[in-house]
Formats: C-alpha cells, structure tokens, sequence
C-alpha cells in the first residue's frame, strides 16, 4: 500500500475545504447537516435528531428549524432559518411578534376623549 501511494504522490490530500460555521457551532459548513442552526458535533451539527418531522408544516425539518412551532414565511429575508420575520413597520411587542389584530372586532373608543375636528 505505501508503495501504491508513493508511486501517486503520497497520500491524497483532496480539495482544500472551508472552514466556514455559519451557525458557530464548531462543526464546518462542509460536515455540518442543519448549518442554519446550531447543534452538536454528535449529530453532525443538528441541535436534534434528523427524524423526518416538520411540526409547522413550513418545509424546513424540525432538526434544522430555529422556530420548529412557527411557520417560516419566505419573505425572500432568512428564509432557510424557520422563523417569520417581522413585517417592516409593524409596531413589535412581546419579543419581536407583530401584534394580532381581529378583522371583526369594533374598534375600542375612549369615551373621555373629545373628537378633533376642523370647525373652528
């Protein structure tokens, strides 16, 4: 076998790969399986194992889903994350989620604040 390699060159080195960990857990880009989310090198980089199950039904697994109970909304902005973003100009409340507003409900007057008008 040593002759085999010696006779090549040596031993194969391959391309150099990157180094890069988008998700900073310590497990390349190249080797890492969720390289969105960060997980563990005992599960090649997933936070959870990979079992098929996308409880949001947004298409990104469960094992690679920063938000694996809110659907991902494909804004075209972090899409590959699994969270929805906030829409731009929406007031947030409560960590970052866009109020939800009931389409049938009345709208809340104060009774102790008059109407501006324009008459003078």
């Amino acid at each position: 076998m040593a002759l085999a390699l010696a006779a090549c060159g040596g031993a194969p080195t391959g391309p150099a790969q990157s180094a890069a960990d988008v998700d900073g857990d310590g497990v390349p880009d190249v080797r890492d399986r969720c390289a969105y989310v960060a997980g563990t090198p005992e599960l090649d980089g997933c936070a959870a194992v990979k079992d098929g199950k996308d409880g949001d039904g947004d298409g990104i697994l469960d094992a690679e889903d920063n938000c694996p109970a809110e659907p991902e909304d494909m804004d075209g902005r972090d899409d590959r994350d699994g969270c929805p973003e906030a829409t731009p100009g929406a007031p947030m409340v409560d960590g970052g989620a866009a109020p939800s507003v009931d389409a049938g409900a009345a709208p809340v007057v104060d009774a102790g604040v008059a109407p501006v008008t324009d008459a003078p």
